[in-house]
């Protein structure tokens, strides 16, 4: 009775393994067939998911949810499929077609600026701040400034 016990301990952990899903595998390249890195390769409605390494491949383990995979990278169009184990990895192409619109990075100056410095709290008014507040003369353009007392 103790050797059936024995056998049947040695094999469950096998029968398990035997059970597990083997890994979808796959490469994932752009319309050069350079490897796109760090694309996002996730199953649809999950959390499950995982990214390409520095030659585009990627490992994922199969989820009861789903079938559906999703990848994804930032200026490619986004694919999906239905994906199943197989013994040789997939080869997906993305394609580039998400375009990003140009942009403009501007600057504007402080008004006021704060010396970190000073043993006394000091504040640098600026030519900026005193024409953004502009007025009929030079006391009432400070009217805005809490750190100037104004006496006529």
């Amino acid at each position: 009775m103790r050797t059936i016990y024995y056998i049947l301990l040695f094999i469950f952990p096998f029968s398990l393994a035997a059970l597990a899903a083997d890994p979808v595998k796959g490469y994932v390249f752009d319309e050069t067939n350079d490897p796109i890195i760090g694309a996002n390769v996730y199953w649809e409605g999950t959390q499950t998911g995982t990214t390409t390494n520095t030659e585009g491949y990627f490992e994922i383990e199969p989820v009861d949810e789903t079938s559906q995979l999703v990848i994804s990278y930032i200026g490619y169009t986004p694919k999906t499929f239905t994906a199943t184990p197989a013994e040789r990895p997939l080869h997906i192409t993305m394609s580039g077609e998400i375009e990003l619109q140009e942009f403009v990075v501007t600057e504007r100056k402080m008004g006021t600026i704060s010396s970190r410095t000073a043993v006394l709290q000091t504040q640098k008014i600026t030519f900026d701040e005193l024409c953004r507040a502009a007025c009929c003369n030079l006391a009432e353009s400070f009217e805005t400034n809490p750190s100037v007392d104004v006496s006529y």
